[in-house]
């Protein structure tokens, strides 16, 4: 008994298949996958038995393999986001969206205004991954006014922009937190 096996493209799907290629005995044959269904298998290693017509049979070990679950990690230094991403199958490309149009597609970016921005991270494979962004925009400075005697001060209150974002796999949202530059 050979096998020939198709390992899975995105990490976690069930899109593994075998195929046997059965030599000898006499036909038909008789499989037993083992409570598995061959064409819809996780990564994992499986066994096969394979009994033919006179009762005489063979078993075989078989392996579906599939990448490293893809991961977006980010950073937000200064004006920018930058992602970053890492297993599934090389090479990646990168997608900003702001309320579901395009403004981006390189790894880094600067927000232009207020809103949510999406990173979508697509693997070789066509295996995604998103990360979700809150930006806005630094409040205007305020002044605050007071008066020593005669004179007036005034003391600039600064507020800084934030992004906050959060990694969305599919399953969860994970809130990593707020940065600001």
């Amino acid at each position: 008994i050979n096998t020939v096996t198709s390992d899975i493209l995105c990490y976690g799907d069930t899109t593994g298949n075998v195929q046997l290629c059965i030599a000898g005995g006499v036909a038909p044959y008789t499989t037993n996958w083992f409570g598995v269904n061959p064409n819809n298998l996780a990564a994992g290693t499986y066994n096969v038995s394979v009994t033919d017509v006179q009762g005489s049979s063979g078993s075989t070990t078989y392996t579906i393999n599939e990448p490293l679950q893809l991961i977006i990690t980010s950073t937000y230094s200064g004006n920018q986001l930058e992602g970053y991403a890492n297993g599934g199958t090389p090479a990646y490309t990168y997608e900003w969206f702001l309320n579901g149009i395009t403004v981006s597609t390189s790894d880094i970016f600067t927000p232009s205004q207020n809103g949510d921005y999406t990173l979508t991270v697509t693997d070789a494979n066509g295996c995604q991954e998103t990360a979700s962004f809150e930006c806005t925009e630094p409040q205007p400075v305020e002044l605050i006014a007071s008066t020593v005697g005669t004179d007036i001060k005034f003391v600039p209150v600064i507020v800084s922009a934030v992004c906050v974002f959060s990694i969305t796999d599919g399953l969860t949202d994970e809130n990593v937190g707020l940065v600001s530059p």
